[in-house]
């Protein structure tokens, strides 16, 4: 990818994707301080305990529903696709928040924004295992779960910052940080690589092999390494 290949292109990879796993770490953080605001309070004509629970909670009603089904639907897609479109879909669930003009379009933002989050949460580690190598496997999947407390004190600092602001945006701003980063994910998965593993189980070969020499084998298919992972795999 962009002259990208071996080590370099395994962590870029890897790093990048975690983003996926930082934006649920960031949604399940930012409500902690906005809901304290007073201008969210103002807003949504000071809601009641249920209502602010309900609507805290719901985020992982929405992550509970989409991790069921996401496994089968990236076994179908591809995993680069569904990275796409669970990022899509977290980006549509963010917008509704941050525009929200009621408790009843924040609550559907907020389970909307889960069922991106779920999906995220679920297939990423799945594609970072098939394209880490077996020694790397263990490091790689540290700093994606990394991401996620990341995400959590980033979105915290955030809310602190923006507490200064003396208006509406001081709500606005936090969940608007996540449609940015979830749009940052979306392009960036029309960059990165399928999974080696996904390709060459649907009969993908040549891409596969492919993939698996920019990952493994310098960008050269004859490199022997290369070959042996292809082999590997095919084999399983």
């Amino acid at each position: 990818m962009h002259g990208l290949h071996g080590k370099k292109l395994l962590y870029f990879t890897s790093v990048f994707v975690s983003l996926g796993v930082f934006l649920f770490g960031y949604d399940q953080g930012v409500m902690s301080g906005i809901i304290t605001g007073p201008y969210f309070k103002d807003y949504f004509n000071q809601p009641t305990r249920a209502e602010i629970g309900t609507m805290v909670a719901i985020l992982e009603v929405g992550a509970f529903m989409s991790s069921l089904s996401v496994g089968r639907i990236g076994d179908l897609i591809g995993r680069r696709r569904t990275i796409l479109y669970g990022a899509m879909v977290f980006l549509v669930g963010g917008a509704l928040q941050t525009f929200a003009n009621g408790m009843p379009m924040m609550l559907l933002g907020r389970i909307v924004a889960g069922l991106g989050v779920g999906a995220l949460s679920t297939i990423v580690p799945v594609y970072q295992s098939e394209i880490s190598p077996p020694h790397n496997r263990g490091k790689l999947a540290c700093i994606e779960f990394t991401g996620n407390v990341s995400g959590y004190a980033a979105s915290v600092w955030v809310d602190y910052f923006c507490s200064y602001i003396n208006s509406d945006w001081a709500w606005r701003i936090p969940l608007l940080m996540q449609c940015v980063m979830g749009a940052l994910l979306g392009l960036g998965s029309l960059l990165i690589c399928e999974s080696p593993r996904w390709l060459l189980d649907n009969d993908h070969d040549e891409e596969g092999i492919v993939v698996i020499a920019n990952l493994y084998g310098k960008g050269d298919i004859h490199n022997a390494k290369a070959r042996d992972e292809y082999r590997e795999i095919k084999m399983n």
